[in-house]
């Protein structure tokens, strides 16, 4: 079955009223939610969540609540299941996590901080969020099973079967489009998240094991299972139109505002600097275990963490060149940019810490301290997020 997705929900103030008024009225007839313990009595929530930061802990059912400008803790939720993976959505102000074998979604409103499981046709073994926010996507990878869910009305609405096993998933295009990368194929494919009905698929040179997104969605970078070059896909036009050379294990990711490419290398020690277009490559110094880059302060430094020397290589993208190495302490796990891009926060396994660094002194600011190690640091629309 399928349902009306709003694509465009910030259209106008008086249509999300309505659209809330009615989200409102089934959940009353879904029944009572349950509350989300943590937030404390008289709690006015966690609405505003461009301004929050959402630490959920690696061992524990509490998401930790940083201020974002203050950089200190300010309150905690609890989730009612040991999280697999949890993210949050800026167009329903909502935390969306699973457990990764059950066959539901929690759904915890940061407003009224309630939450309620979703029934769902497959096990939510991974989760990826439409880039409005508005809907997810729970895939079971290797039965090859995607579950599509309305995350304003909390409800499944549509699920497609009998896909190959995924290697990757993602969301793209001017409209919801899903696509999949399946296991063994040279080809994605595509699924419109609306009518979940199959569109395309798109030739590959080879079969493609992770994909990322370009800032204004139409692009996609492709990258192979066997390494080499790295396939830019036009979304629009449903084809490969270049091939970024790359070695075995490379990751190519973009800046926060697409101008710039970064060519993490990690078996050659390498970190390069790419125009738009894959050209005017600049090669770098770089280090091992290389899995991400967070583009800050209007895409004029990124940050490089190595999982290998448990170090944050600074680059400057202006010149570019690399501009210095900050100690971690810890393993560097998934962190955010704050949406002003003047802060990146970085949670450290191994640690109970969440490492504050100030972007544009490319400095630590300060180290937070939690009653648990962390799993991750979300902020809802944070700068760069582009998979």
């Amino acid at each position: 079955m399928s349902s009306t997705l709003i694509t465009n929900p910030s259209r106008s103030h008086g249509r999300r009223d309505l659209l809330a008024l009615a989200a409102a009225e089934l959940l009353a007839l879904a029944g009572p939610a349950a509350p989300a313990r943590g937030a404390g009595p008289g709690s006015a929530g966690f609405g505003e969540v461009a301004r929050l930061v959402f630490v959920p802990q690696a061992r524990s059912q509490r998401v930790e609540v940083l201020d974002a400008d203050s950089d200190q803790r300010i309150g905690g939720l609890s989730l009612g299941l040991t999280p697999h993976q949890v993210e949050v959505s800026a167009g329903v102000a909502r935390l969306v996590a699973i457990d990764g074998s059950s066959p539901d979604l929690l759904l915890l409103d940061l407003v009224t901080t309630t939450s309620r499981r979703i029934p769902l046709s497959v096990a939510a073994r991974r989760l990826v969020l439409s880039p409005d926010g508005m809907t997810a996507a729970v895939a079971d990878s290797e039965a090859g099973s995607v579950a599509f869910v309305d995350l304003l009305f909390g409800r499944e609405s549509g699920v497609v079967r009998d896909l190959p096993p995924l290697r990757d998933i993602i969301f793209a295009g001017r409209q919801p489009m899903f696509v999949y990368a399946p296991a063994g194929r040279h080809e994605l494919g595509l699924i419109d998240a609306v009518t979940t009905l199959p569109a395309g698929p798109i030739a590959t040179p080879q079969p493609v094991t992770e994909l990322r997104r370009a800032p204004n969605g139409r692009r996609l970078f492709a990258h192979g299972e066997g390494g080499g070059p790295v396939s830019v896909i036009d979304l629009e036009a449903e084809r490969v139109i270049n091939d970024i050379p790359a070695g075995a294990g490379s990751l190519v990711l973009p800046s926060a505002t697409g101008a710039r490419l970064l060519l993490l290398e990690p078996q050659a020690a390498r970190v390069s600097v790419l125009d738009a277009d894959g050209s005017g490559r600049v090669a770098l110094a770089g280090a091992g275990g290389l899995d991400a880059a967070y583009p800050a302060w209007l895409d004029s430094v990124a940050f490089v963490p190595s999982a290998t020397e448990r170090c944050l290589l600074v680059y400057d993208l202006d010149e570019p060149r690399l501009a210095g190495r900050i100690a971690l302490g810890g393993l560097p796990l998934r962190g955010s940019v704050t949406p002003d891009g003047q802060k990146l926060f970085l949670p450290l396994g191994g640690t109970r810490e969440v490492l504050v660094i100030d972007a544009r002194r490319r400095a630590v600011l300060r180290r937070v301290r939690l009653d648990d190690e962390p799993q991750a640091a979300l902020i809802a629309g944070g700068y760069g997020i582009c998979h």
